[in-house]
Parts: C-alpha cells; structure tokens; sequence
C-alpha cells in the first residue's frame, strides 16, 4: 500500500526546490560567491530530501539512507 503524500510537505519540497533554482541563477549572474552557492544549495537539498522523506514521496534509497540512520 503506498504512503499518502502530505500536501504540507510536498510545498517544502517545491520551496526548496525553487530556492536552488534561484540560487543557482543569482550565482550565474554573479551576485554570490560560488562558496555561498554552494552552502546555500547544500542545505537546500538536504531540506528537500528530508521534506520527501517526511512527506512520504522519497525514493526507496532515500528511505533506506533514514533508516539506516535512526538504527
């Protein structure tokens, strides 16, 4: 049976989606260093990976990657 997707998350995950987006345009037209891209897009990412996992619409090696931590 597959898990229903929480709305509440699956909008995190398109902010932070949408914000590596951005970032990686402000970065394009130099407005950021590539070092303040890059941690930028780090924890973008992470929130996004974590908002998919909490909302029920990851992929199986992200679920796994999950419980293989709170093991």
């Amino acid at each position: 049976m597959k898990k229903q997707i929480n709305p509440i998350f699956y909008a995190i995950w398109k902010y932070h989606l949408a914000m590596i987006d951005l970032c990686n345009i402000r970065q394009s037209l130099g407005c950021i260093s590539d070092k303040k891209a890059e941690e930028s897009n780090k924890k973008h990412c992470m929130g996004g990976i974590k908002s998919a996992y909490f909302g029920g619409f990851a992929s199986d090696k992200v679920n796994q990657m999950f419980s293989n931590e709170e093991s």
